[in-house]
């Protein structure tokens, strides 16, 4: 056991030990009801290709619960549907590692060396999603894989998303579909085409920063793309300023001004940005996956240039 200690948070129980802890102190937790909770699972893991963090179980009383533990801060800015944020002001019971297995609260996803002790929010949330999407989908599709690639895997124009309707789509029916999904497309797509536009929502992701904070974190994070060999690697304070007015203009960023003395701006993302960077997601996930593909596009770019 004193080998495990080595690499446990000093928060987790000794062996044969459950405790009540303070939400918000080390991690605040993602609650839902057990049904929901073992699907989102299950899509964190097969569909998003996502390591979940830590789980906490207690399938016993009325309401059985499954516990999702993420990092501090994310119950302020939480929605998700089907689930609940438990921030500061609540407790949860955290079991010893040796508990697995009812009765009382156990590990659904107990804790391992080289994984992760929490999940991460965004991956969370579009999991959340996805099983939402799935659970009011029709009855026809409720037995069909949750991505809409594999909704569509049978249909002759699998790049679009299936519909709700039971109705037969083929014929001049699908056009239509056609020329909508791919102005919707441009629509998403103009919404994140700009240099730094990208590198703006993911540093407010973290959640609201002060303008300074915000243009230091950029710079933190900022390297090459390995896509234009004229992208500026240095944010200047002007280019900033232009970007986070464009955000604020097409509503994706908010600006609040500090009511006292020194009155500085804070940014911070709306729901709407929020539910895009959710969207994109699996698209972010999809060069991680056809690296080599990325790597000859890039350098086809460079020979043209």
């Amino acid at each position: 056991m004193n080998g495990i200690r080595q690499w446990l948070p000093t928060w987790i129980p000794r062996a044969g030990r459950r405790e009540a802890i303070a939400t918000g102190l080390w991690w605040d937790a993602i609650r839902t009801s057990a049904e929901i909770g073992y699907q989102v699972l299950d899509v964190l893991r097969h569909q998003i290709r996502c390591t979940p963090g830590l789980v906490i179980a207690d399938l016993e009383g009325r309401e059985p619960h499954l516990y999702f533990l993420v990092r501090r801060s994310t119950a302020a800015h939480w929605s998700a549907p089907g689930s609940r944020a438990l921030g500061k002001g609540w407790f949860l019971v955290v079991p010893s590692p040796s508990h697995t297995a009812p009765p009382g609260p156990y590990w659904a996803v107990p804790p391992c060396p080289d994984e992760p002790f929490l999940t991460s929010p965004r991956f969370l949330r579009l999991a959340f999603h996805l099983v939402g999407m799935e659970r009011q989908s029709p009855r026809t599709h409720q037995q069909q894989p949750l991505a809409w690639k594999a909704q569509m895997s049978g249909s002759k124009h699998h790049r679009l998303p299936a519909t709700n309707s039971a109705e037969d789509t083929s014929g001049a029916d699908e056009a239509p579909r056609d020329r909508v999904f791919t102005l919707n497309l441009r629509h998403a797509l103009h919404m994140i085409n700009g240099e730094w536009i990208p590198d703006v929502l993911v540093a407010l992701a973290e959640g609201p920063k002060q303008y300074t904070r915000l243009l230091d974190t950029i710079r933190e994070k900022t390297h090459e793309d390995g896509w234009s060999e004229t992208r500026h690697l240095y944010l200047q304070e002007s280019v900033l300023n232009r970007t986070l007015r464009r955000l604020e203009r097409e509503e994706l960023i908010e600006r609040h001004r500090e009511p006292t003395f020194p009155y500085r701006a804070r940014y911070q993302l709306t729901s709407a940005a929020d539910e895009l960077l959710t969207a994109l997601t699996p698209l972010a996930e999809w060069p991680k996956h056809h690296a080599d593909l990325v790597s000859r596009a890039q350098q086809a770019g460079h020979k043209e240039q």
